[in-house]
């Protein structure tokens, strides 16, 4: 599987490298049920979230030993559902 994540160098564009599998394992992610955000009694809310990983941070979700030439590699990704509500969360 190939699935990498990385910046460019001005820091300001990501872009997403993938195979035919990473593709398969990310909308697999992306079309998983997720949990609507519980509003804790401190005011914070509990975000249902995945963790993608490399395997030099312990996981085996990113492969960033794929990176372009003049792109960082990111070694961890967070992704993060907001709800149905989750301009409102934000902002």
């Amino acid at each position: 599987m190939l699935l990498t994540f990385q910046i460019n160098d001005n820091k300001d564009s990501i872009e997403i490298l993938f195979d035919k599998e990473g593709l398969d394992f990310f909308k697999s992610l992306i079309n998983k049920s997720w949990h609507e955000p519980i509003c804790k009694e401190d005011g914070l809310y509990d975000l249902d979230h995945e963790h993608l990983l490399s395997n030099s941070w312990g996981g085996d979700e990113l492969t960033p030993e794929f990176t372009s030439d003049g792109s960082k590699k990111v070694e961890s990704v967070k992704i993060v559902y907001l709800g149905k509500q989750g301009e409102k969360i934000i902002s």
